[in-house]
């Protein structure tokens, strides 16, 4: 009886140590997902702000700055067909700032649906 008894214990303090873990992971995305919020919010204000047409346009390293993240990881969202470039030449490359919008609602969805996926598993 005692050696089932500690297999028990042992089972139940796996599940407690992954349930303390899983809570980490939920804290660290709804940090994200207030980051991607404020991010998008900016954004949207400077989108009110500006409405000179080409200002509605921004250039790659524009939307690397407002994504967060290095041109190898814009190319990836890039290729993965989850925004578009518009080319305006044959090497020059622009991003509609309404389309940048629209993905950054899209990810953050996708990671409160991924938090409550965990939550509930």
């Amino acid at each position: 009886m005692s050696t089932e008894i500690k297999i028990f214990q042992l089972a139940l303090e796996r599940l407690m140590e992954e349930v303390e873990e899983l809570k980490a992971g939920n804290k660290q995305l709804r940090i994200e997902v207030d980051e991607l919020k404020d991010r998008e919010l900016s954004v949207e204000e400077d989108q009110v702000k500006d409405k000179n047409p080409e200002k509605l346009l921004l250039n790659t390293k524009e939307v690397q700055q407002i994504l967060g993240v290095c041109y190898n990881t814009l190319q990836k969202v890039v290729d993965s067909g989850k925004l578009k470039p518009i080319k305006i030449g044959q090497r020059r490359i622009r991003y509609s700032k309404v389309k940048l919008i629209e993905y950054l609602g899209n990810e953050q969805q996708e990671k409160i649906d991924t938090v409550k996926i965990r939550m509930n598993n």
